[in-house]
């Protein structure tokens, strides 16, 4: 953005902030007006200051927005917390560029750690999945060598019960699922098959969703998802799907891989119903993620029970010279009216912030679940639904 658009956009949040009918009834008091007002001008400084130095604000401006529109719907509180995010970004010192053009969205808010008790956390939790009773957590470890022993580890599918909010309780691998290869990515539907990914029968097949009846920490009959859902190609993949709560629908992303850099070329998301013995591909799947896919890469889905809302990871991969310069990633969030609609525009969470993927919604959605990297390692967080 250019300086003077800058000044404009910054002039129309503050106008609206401290001025649009946000102070009406009793929460509203004069000393919470003056308290805003004062950091509603702090802000201004200190974004001023930022813009004359040559900086891209459009992040923390995005930020400021947010907290207007939560002011003029009479959320003082949500209002004035989104202030407070801004004013410690301006403080902070990091960048300030709005790095991505999904409008934004404050639907959940309050990033807080999860702990898996007894779990071996250097291992990494990743590809979280909330059971849809809500009682347990299936994850893939990560494959990174964090550990205790100091090894190099393919992903394995384990299992957790919950305890709180913010706790589980490790029970274990999950029996009969594992391979000597990458198995992760769990889902499961409300008869207890478990739907997940692994490369164990790609040079044969060319296919890498499997499923098996799940019960008691151990899953059997697991065999290759029967279905025209895989490309059935050299070179292309199924990396990440999830199947709906009737156990009728699976979500799933089509990929073609890099194997110079292993890693997704491409990555769009599609669906398929459930026909006899096998899943086929809907003839609307386009149509339906015609708001959600991009060139851009699109993965992780995670369905609302009602499969009305839809969560999904967004990357970005940089690739400059030949060399992996790294990636940026963000969780979204879109919704629908009914399942014959295509989802709308997807918005982003902005209070999910680093390098983050995965997300799982608890089957009331008031939780979201994700992985994030910290230090090298992937951390389960939870972000809590504010409205």
């Amino acid at each position: 953005m250019r300086y003077s658009v800058l000044l404009s956009s910054l002039a129309l949040g503050l106008a609206l902030l401290v001025s649009a009918g946000c102070f009406r009834g009793p929460s509203g008091s004069e000393d919470r007006r003056s308290r805003i007002e004062q950091k509603a001008e702090t802000a201004k400084g200190l974004i001023r200051q930022r813009v004359q130095s040559g900086e891209d604000v459009s992040g923390v401006l995005a930020t400021m927005q947010a907290a207007a529109g939560r002011f003029d719907k009479g959320d003082v509180l949500r209002g004035e917390a989104l202030l407070d995010q801004a004013l410690a970004k301006l403080r902070s010192g990091e960048s300030l560029r709005h790095e991505f053009s999904e409008p934004v969205t404050d639907l959940y808010s309050d990033p807080q750690p999860v702990t898996v008790l007894g779990y071996d956390a250097s291992k990494g939790i990743m590809e979280p999945f909330i059971t849809r009773d809500g009682q347990y957590l299936l994850f893939n470890n990560g494959n990174a060598a964090h550990n205790t022993d100091g090894k190099k580890h393919d992903p394995d599918l384990h299992h957790s019960q919950r305890v709180n909010d913010h706790t589980f309780q490790y029970l274990g691998e999950i029996r009969g699922a594992n391979s000597n290869m990458v198995d992760g990515a769990p889902s499961l539907d409300q008869n207890n098959r478990l739907f997940f990914i692994s490369p164990r029968a790609y040079q044969k097949k060319h296919s890498t969703i499997h499923a098996g009846i799940f019960k008691n920490g151990e899953v059997t009959n697991v065999s290759l998802v029967r279905g025209d859902i895989s490309p059935n190609k050299p070179g292309w993949l199924n990396m990440d799907a999830e199947i709906s709560a009737d156990g009728k629908t699976l979500y799933y992303t089509v990929n073609q891989w890099d194997t110079d850099f292993n890693l997704p070329k491409t990555s769009d998301l599609h669906v398929a119903q459930w026909v006899g013995d096998r899943f086929k591909r809907l003839d609307d799947s386009d149509k339906i993620f015609r708001n959600v896919n991009t060139e851009e890469l699109e993965y992780a889905p995670s369905l609302s029970a009602d499969q009305l809302e839809l969560s999904f990871t967004r990357s970005r991969i940089n690739i400059k010279d030949g060399r992996f310069r790294g990636m940026i990633s963000r969780i979204l969030v879109a919704s629908r009216r009914s399942l014959n609609e295509p989802f709308g525009e997807p918005q982003w969470i902005k209070a999910i912030t680093g390098l983050v993927e995965g997300p799982t919604f608890t089957p009331d959605k008031k939780s979201l679940y994700y992985h994030k990297k910290e230090a090298g390692t992937f951390r389960l967080y939870r972000v809590r639904r504010m409205k």
